[in-house]
């Protein structure tokens, strides 16, 4: 079963949709043009289990079945989530759904913007047992809709100026409106108000500097691996929430993610950058993209979502767990640009 475009064009970011919740399939196929809303949307299909992460050009249809097929070793099942599935994988996912799964196992496919005469598309359009959604990048009139959706699920009000400032401001992709909508929650949150205004949005959309959050991150994605271990322990000895600083972090990828995606040179993809970058950080975002490929960018954001992981569910400690993850993401010019 395909869902409408409509559908998930009322998605909010941080909120499983009850579309694609556990008891709706065993298998979700997400795709489209919103790449942040897809990974967003397949992290929390997931759940927060036992999981695998595989990509569509390394996977193996047998070890996909078994992992599904049997339970996970802390207990439940193991699901399996598939990035960058396309019609040329249509017969291997065929084969994998043909097999039994473990009770509460799930497949999650994530694809790129998958035409309507697809194979793969038909195949869940033709299944009951499976839900496929296209996401679509938001537009303003829709940023306006999404973002009183999610600060009302913080109960924070928004006034109008805040409202049509925000639309101009985020970007369409989901996930990475979602990253901005948090960080200006926070503020608002901060200064003791149950309503977001104009303030909240020119304070943390319009002002970066060395001092601001994304300090570490910034370091860390230029490749200074010494400051940016010394940024974040100077963020998480003031007490700064790990949360706040990973979704902050996770915005700043995205941010970088898009303008990757763009194609064009590092100037032009700044240059052309919407919401614009502030002019006091050009040179220095593109600094950051010269260095970046969109798979190294995609690791960096599996390495958030892990660590985020590790510290809620697993219980690592936080300093150990930010750092770690830290210092890998400053080690990226030693990657390998494949996935």
């Amino acid at each position: 079963m395909e869902l409408k475009s409509t559908a998930a064009a009322s998605w909010t970011s941080g909120v499983l949709p009850g579309d694609i919740a556990a008891k709706s399939a065993r298998s979700v196929l997400l795709f489209g043009p919103d790449q942040g809303g897809i990974f967003e949307f397949a992290r929390l299909a997931a759940g927060n289990g036992d999981r695998e992460r595989i990509d569509a050009r390394s996977m193996n249809a047998a070890a996909i079945k078994s992992s599904l097929g049997s339970g996970s070793l802390f207990g439940g099942a193991t699901t399996v989530v598939i990035d960058g599935v396309a019609d040329t994988d249509t017969k291997t996912i065929e084969e994998i759904l043909a097999a039994p799964f473990a009770d509460d196992a799930r497949l999650i496919l994530t694809g790129g913007d998958l035409k309507p005469a697809s194979r793969l598309r038909k195949l869940y359009q033709g299944r009951k047992d499976c839900v496929s959604a296209p996401l679509y990048t938001l537009r303003p009139n829709e940023l306006q809709i999404y973002a009183s959706q999610f600060f009302r699920t913080r109960n924070l009000g928004l006034d109008s100026d805040a409202r049509n400032g925000l639309s101009q401001r985020l970007s369409g992709d989901r996930a990475l409106a979602a990253r901005s909508c948090e960080i200006v929650a926070l503020h608002a949150q901060g200064r003791g108000s149950n309503t977001v205004s104009m303030t909240d949005v020119k304070a943390v959309l319009d002002t970066v500097d060395e001092d601001a959050m994304n300090a570490p991150m910034d370091h860390a994605l230029r490749g200074d691996a010494a400051a940016a271990a010394r940024a974040l322990q100077i963020r998480i000895a003031s007490g700064e929430s790990f949360v706040a600083l990973l979704r902050i972090f996770t915005s700043r990828a995205f941010r970088i993610r898009e303008m990757l995606a763009s194609g064009l040179s590092s100037r032009e993809a700044v240059a052309k950058a919407r919401p614009p970058v502030f002019w006091a950080e050009k040179d220095a975002v593109i600094r950051i993209l010269s260095g970046l490929t969109p798979v190294k960018i995609d690791r960096i954001l599996g390495l958030l979502d892990r660590t985020e992981h590790r510290i809620i569910e697993q219980g690592v400690p936080i300093a150990p767990a930010m750092g770690q993850m830290i210092l890998e993401i400053a080690g990226h010019k030693t990657w390998k640009d494949t996935r």
